[in-house]
This record gives C-alpha cells, structure tokens and sequence, in this order.
C-alpha cells in the first residue's frame, strides 16, 4: 500500500509540471487510511489521511516545478463526513481596558492565558471554509502597580489610593471564564512561506464562575499588609468579538468585550481588550 501512495503522489506531480520536468518531492505514509486526488486548471492536490488525528494536504499549482505541504490539521477523530473533533488554540496575550482610567490596569503587565478550545467540533462548509464550536478556558490578570487598589466593596469592586504614610506594592484582579467559542474560518489561496494564510472571526460566549481581588502594601514601620477576596461581583455571562489570522500553527488574535466585566456602581469600567499569540498546535 505504501508503494502504490508513493506512486500517486509522484506520478501525480509528474503530470501537474509536464513531462520534462519529475517530482522533486517525497513523502512516505505507512498504511494511510484514505487518498484523494483533485485536478484543476490551477493545479493538483493529493491528500492524505494519515491515522485518526492527522491529515495532510500536498500542492502543485500550474507552473511551478516543486510539491509543497500546504497544510496539516490534527483532530481527535472523524465523525462523519465533514466533521471532525479538534483540540486547538493555546492563548498568551496581554489585556488592558480603554476607558477605565488612566493607570488602573497596566497592559504590559496584565496577562491573558487561555485554550480557545479543549475540545470543539468542526464542520467543513468547502475546502476552503469552516465552522467550529467548543468548549475552552481563560485567565485574565488585571495588575496595577502605580499606587491604585481595587478594593471590595459589598459584593463588588470600587477603586482606592493607597492609605497614605505606606509604600504600594501592587494590587491585581483575576478572572477565570469557562469559553464557548463559534468561528468561522476561512483560508486563502495565495501561500506564504510556503504555507497557506487563514482567518477566523466570531463570537466567544462566556460563563464567569470565578473571581478574585488581591492587594498589597508595606506600611511605615516594614509590615506588609495584604488584603484579598473571593467575592468581586463579576458578570456571569459576557460574550467576547474574536479575530485570529494564523500562518500554520502559529497565529495572532485581538480579542474584546462590550460588556463589562464587573458590576456594581463602584466598580471600574473594565471592557478588556487583548491581543497577543495562539499556538494551534
């Protein structure tokens, strides 16, 4: 079986650049599951199912005279026509929130971690298009270290200065969110660096379960005293707008919330914004 796929390949490239020109390319797959083979007047694709969790895709375009692997994705296992089970998304990125105040949340020192999905399923719309939902987390860790504290206040968050005669240290506001991201994806034809571009767009849904407070300050005579609190007064449910442009597994991702994150009269304006790298692994 592995003789008659490299066969394909090879013959199959062979034809996309013309009989003076042979395949420059090799690849070997021990007992593959499926091949299949698409020609048109731009070119020819040969695509290979690996195992259960890994397909990949060779290209020739007319005119050229090299294969390239132009893209490879891992799932769980296959479904049924179309759909697939996918683990992807691992998140790291910086947070901040325009419009709440100068100095109350520092960007470069507040951080985002996350995996969009833990598990989702995806459905192909074409070969070039998708659409996905699953299951995922997110940390947000709001910091401030310029003498503001985010202090409890009935349930909620208010924000102080600290009691004066006393050195600051820092205060920081976290936030932990079960993720239910819909995105829609798409790839283009144009490759770069020898691997195909793709956007991904849609809403994230969110279910905040938990939220914490922790402040600290050294007083006059070196003590240092800290403060925290379990109860911030976070909004349950908030929905994110998300944009990802990936090369390969590596990609960049804005993310933003109209909604508020905290509630309460008191509480600080905190609408995060993030940006940052996802590893899609």
């Amino acid at each position: 079986m592995k003789k008659i796929v490299l066969s394909i390949i090879m013959t199959v490239v062979a034809l996309s650049m013309g009989a003076a020109n042979t395949a420059d390319t090799t690849a070997t797959f021990i007992r593959p599951m499926a091949v299949t083979i698409a020609e048109s007047p731009s070119g020819v694709k040969v695509g290979v199912v690996d195992s259960d969790t890994v397909s990949t895709v060779f290209e020739c375009n007319a005119g050229e005279n090299s294969t390239r692997r132009t893209s490879q994705q891992y799932t769980v296992i296959s479904v049924g026509h179309n759909w697939s089970l996918i683990v992807s998304g691992l998140t790291l990125g910086f947070v901040t929130t325009p419009g709440c105040g100068e100095g109350a949340v520092e960007g470069g020192k507040s951080l985002e971690l996350g995996i969009l999905n833990a598990l989702g399923i995806r459905r192909e719309l074409s070969s070039k298009a998708g659409i996905s939902l699953g299951i995922g987390f997110d940390w947000r860790n709001y910091r401030s270290t310029k003498g503001l504290l985010y202090v409890p206040d009935g349930g909620s968050i208010r924000v102080s200065h600290i009691p004066a005669g006393t050195d600051y240290r820092f205060s920081r506001l976290k936030v932990f969110s079960v993720q239910f991201p819909l995105l829609f994806s798409v790839g283009f034809d144009s490759p770069l660096a020898g691997v195909k571009p793709s956007l991904s767009v849609g809403p994230v849904f969110c279910w905040n379960p938990h939220g914490s407070v922790k402040s600290s300050w050294r007083e006059e005579d070196g003590t240092v005293s800290t403060f925290t609190s379990n109860s911030i007064g976070q909004r349950k449910f908030t929905i994110d707008l998300y944009a990802k442009a990936s090369l390969g597994v590596v990609g960049l991702y804005l993310r933003y919330s109209p909604y508020k994150t905290l509630t309460g009269a008191t509480a600080p304006d905190f609408r995060p914004l993030s940006a940052g790298m996802t590893l899609l692994f």
